[in-house]
């Protein structure tokens, strides 16, 4: 028998790791080597949001509404507020995850007049449904 290619090997691994996308909560002064992903889904009556570590790959449904991910509007208000200034922040809209197979959907607009006043608050880059005026310097 033929040994299994290591990248197969690694693949296999990738496979069975447990699921832990999306459990991090952003600490005070956090950066992201790629920014942040905001996402925001209706749950019923309520809303939901995940804030993600960005990455050059499309994130999978599981990912981005992973239970341990999920957050309320008070706890992503929270998280955005501990991010480090400057950081950039996507809040990508419906058909962005692959095959459309994710519902993804802007909330009520003081919802996400909320969120973009933290994010200006804060001097974050977030663009997306939560576009920030760019900073002009001052002259």
């Amino acid at each position: 028998m033929k040994p299994l290619p290591a990248c197969l090997i690694a693949l296999m691994l990738l496979a069975s790791a447990p699921v832990t996308a999306g459990e991090i909560r952003p600490i005070e002064g956090q950066r992201s080597f790629k920014g942040w992903e905001l996402n925001s889904w209706q749950d019923g009556a309520e809303w939901r949001f995940s804030l993600l570590g960005g990455t050059n790959r499309l994130k999978f449904c599981w990912e981005v509404k992973n239970p341990k991910a999920a957050l309320d509007l008070e706890q992503v208000t929270e998280a955005l507020g501990k991010l480090a200034e400057m950081e950039y922040v996507s809040w990508p809209g419906p058909g962005t995850l692959p095959r459309g197979s994710c519902p993804l959907a802007q909330p009520p607009a003081e919802m996400t007049e909320r969120l973009r006043q933290v994010c200006e608050r804060q001097k974050l880059h977030c663009s997306g449904w939560i576009e920030v005026p760019e900073r002009q310097p001052k002259r």
